[in-house]
């Protein structure tokens, strides 16, 4: 059954792609990759059901896209506004020096684990990714062996350190909350928190189970058609 789409979830979705969508017109909120756009409002409107066959129709550069401006959403947009919210928050006076350095060094090491995670995927598996779809195109392989990237460790060795801190953060916040004076700024904080973590664990299925076994796939087709000839 088709769930019901709304634009706050076409928001959740697009504000990936286009910053801003409070600026956009209604009309313009669905680009042309209607379809891909549609799996992926519902994957958000209930991201138990997830499922990787939703995903498996489309072709590598739309979801490749996807990815890398989640990637810019995250570094752009959601990092900056988690901080500040953060700053919003007031404290009881016995908790002040507590969660000040508290909350700030947790935040960094959240900021600086998805940086790091983003950046070898942004350096390396994309761009070897990258090079299978143009080895695709133009029947030549467009990489070397030293650029050869092992896809299956990218799935084996995947590090969800990023989803475990923010996961502590949640679960910290919401257990000592009433060390904080403004529940409402705290809500806020956590509502914020909470969805990021909704999105990276999307992102994370996305990559895992749809974009690198196509990827993997493509690279065997490449490296086994009789017709390529190496670069």
């Amino acid at each position: 059954m088709a769930l019901p789409i709304t634009v706050d979830m076409q928001q959740t979705v697009l504000q990936r792609y286009i910053c801003d969508t409070s600026k956009t017109e209604k009309t313009n909120l669905l680009s042309a990759d209607n379809d891909f756009h549609n799996e992926l409002i519902n994957v958000f409107y209930e991201p138990s059901k997830f499922k990787a066959s939703q995903f498996n129709k489309f072709h590598l550069p739309t979801i490749l896209n996807y990815l890398r401006k989640t990637h810019q959403l995250y570094i752009n947009c959601k990092l900056g506004e988690i901080q500040m919210e953060l700053s919003k928050l007031t404290f009881k006076e016995d908790y002040k020096q507590y969660w000040m350095p508290m909350l700030s060094l947790l935040f960094e090491k959240f900021s600086y684990q998805l940086t790091t995670h983003i950046e070898d995927e942004e350096n390396n598996l994309f761009p070897y990714i990258d090079s299978l779809i143009l080895s695709e195109k133009s029947k030549v392989i467009e990489f070397s062996i030293e650029q050869k990237i092992e896809l299956v460790h990218y799935l084996l060795d995947h590090d969800d350190f990023a989803e475990r801190s923010l996961n502590f953060m949640i679960d910290l916040l919401k257990a000592k909350s009433t060390h904080f004076y403004d529940q409402l700024a705290l809500g806020v904080l956590i509502s914020r928190l909470k969805a990021l973590e909704t999105d990276l664990l999307i992102h994370a299925k996305i990559e895992d189970e749809v974009l690198i076994p196509k990827a993997m796939q493509l690279e065997i087709d490449i490296l086994h058609d009789a017709d390529i000839t190496t670069k």
